[in-house]
């Protein structure tokens, strides 16, 4: 079968048999004159930001995803509902906060547009808020292949998945 190219936006998405991976995220669309909000964040330093408080790091796989474990200390909302409500919902929630890291398992590009829905979102409802909008440079399995499953970082860590499936 051979691999289609579709664009959303100013993402490009290839679909293979299996499942969609990101092929390229520009940094500008030519239809949006407004630069991309959303920015990368090394592994390392999302590790770090945990352990110091001072990353928020939201999970936007649905309820039902099967992709491995779970972050400790990252907050679930399911891509679905951040989107249904535009970040509406969530932008008091993240009023106060200074960076703020998405991730989707291996679905960078839901991570990418949650990023984007919340971070305008908070720029609507909080028009001081200056927080830094990221997704994990490699996807969550850059950060997994960082790490080893005794680590404490996460919880249920099915390895063999992300080793199988890392981008």
């Amino acid at each position: 079968m051979s691999a289609a190219f579709v664009s959303w936006g100013s993402l490009h998405v290839r679909r293979g048999s299996k499942r969609s991976t990101l092929c390229g995220l520009q940094t500008r669309s030519l239809a949006d004159p407004e630069p991309d909000v959303v920015g990368r964040i090394e592994p390392r330093d999302v590790v770090d930001g945990l352990a110091k408080g001072s990353v928020d790091v939201v999970d936007v796989r649905e309820e039902n995803s099967r992709e491995g474990g779970w972050l400790v200390g990252s907050r679930k909302i399911p891509f679905s509902n951040l989107i249904s409500k535009a970040g509406k919902g969530y932008a008091d929630d993240f009023s106060t906060s200074a960076k703020i890291v998405f991730h989707a398992g291996d679905g960078q590009v839901m991570a990418a547009v949650a990023a984007r829905t919340l971070h305008r979102s908070l720029k609507a409802r909080h028009h001081k808020n200056e927080a830094e909008v990221f997704i994990i440079e490699g996807g969550f399995g850059a950060l997994v292949r960082h790490f080893h499953t005794r680590s404490k970082l996460f919880k249920e860590l099915d390895l063999d998945y992300w080793i199988s499936n890392a981008p």
